[in-house]
């Protein structure tokens, strides 16, 4: 999913997307865990420059922010 929605935002000229993951129990939230692997998956690595906590206004830790590649 987190594959499918990174593509179509890249293909819609997206460069800035944020992915809640929420923060879990004591800052180790499984589905964030998950997201930060998933990012240096092949497929991923190919469509993301870089990986940054949201502004902590804008849920912090509990969310990410992903600058997407040009798509070319």
């Amino acid at each position: 999913a987190l594959l499918r929605f990174l593509a179509r935002c890249q293909g819609e000229g997206m460069r800035l997307v944020r992915v809640i993951t929420g923060k879990g129990r004591g800052g180790e939230g499984k589905l964030r865990r998950a997201v930060l692997e998933w990012l240096n998956l092949p497929e991923l690595r190919g469509l993301v420059i870089s990986c940054a906590h949201a502004p902590a206004r804008q849920g912090g830790e509990g969310a990410l922010d992903l600058i997407l590649r040009r798509r070319r």
